[in-house]
């Protein structure tokens, strides 16, 4: 378990190189005690394909890694337990869509949401992780009308389980705003954005960056449903919020 515990040190420090040789010396130990289809290797095999997918080179290697966790999981626990979805989106997320491979991620993410949906029920906050991802891939994807009701229904249970202010709530309402500013839906995309405005404002306080951020996108919108003046007005608002950052940054 020290070896473990030591790669677990290294990789949580981005020092891939030296996590590497302590996980495969400690699979190769629990292969030996506990047998090749033990959840604890598989546990360990997912922190070394981690660390093989941050190494230049060892693509093909991770790819191999992360469908062995996967067989192990699904031989182990069964086709549908929560474990195996969470080894559909990493194999999802880690190897489809930083290359942009994103039509094969689909059904990996659309099995990882039907997984949770039966054995978690519809309104578990995992299920919100699926919807959230196959929105994001069908959004990047520019199919912004299968990507609504995915953010949508993510966005419904969020709400309900962490309540309106939530990080993750308040990540799902910019994705709408943005994806209702690409399809020219303004009125739409100006209510999200000014969500975010008043949520930021009040967890965050008025003068934070994030708020800066949020106005920009909030003055965005306006401009293009031609209130410029009222853009001006925000945007001049984010860069008075911009300076008092860069001032306090230099004291």
């Amino acid at each position: 378990r020290i070896l473990i515990k030591l790669g677990e040190l290294h990789r949580t420090q981005k020092e891939y190189s030296k996590a590497e040789p302590l996980y495969r010396r400690a699979i190769a130990i629990l292969d030996w005690n506990l047998g090749p289809d033990d959840l604890e290797v598989a546990t360990t095999l997912n922190y070394l394909a981690n660390v093989y997918s941050h190494l230049d080179g060892h693509y093909a290697l991770a790819g191999a890694l992360y469908h062995r966790v996967l067989a192990i999981r699904e031989h182990v626990l069964g086709p549908d337990h929560p474990d195996v979805a969470a080894s559909l989106d990493t194999l999802g997320l880690a190897l489809y869509f930083p290359n942009g491979r994103l039509a094969e991620g689909e059904p990996l993410f659309l099995r990882a949401l039907a997984i949770r949906k039966k054995s978690l029920g519809p309104d578990h906050l995992q299920v919100a992780v699926s919807l959230s991802t196959l929105a994001f891939l069908y959004d990047a994807q520019g199919r912004y009308e299968k990507a609504e009701p995915f953010y949508l229904r993510a966005l419904t249970i969020r709400e309900k389980q962490l309540g309106p202010d939530a990080p993750d709530v308040l990540q799902t309402v910019d994705n709408l705003g943005m994806l209702y500013r690409l399809t020219h839906q303004y009125d739409k995309a100006e209510a999200f954005h000014k969500r975010s405005l008043l949520t930021l404002e009040k967890i965050r306080g008025p003068d934070h960056p994030d708020v800066a951020a949020a106005l920009m996108r909030y003055a965005s919108v306006l401009r293009e449903m031609g209130q410029i003046d009222e853009a001006a007005g925000l945007d001049a608002w984010a860069k008075k919020i911009k300076g008092k950052a860069k001032d306090g940054s230099k004291q």
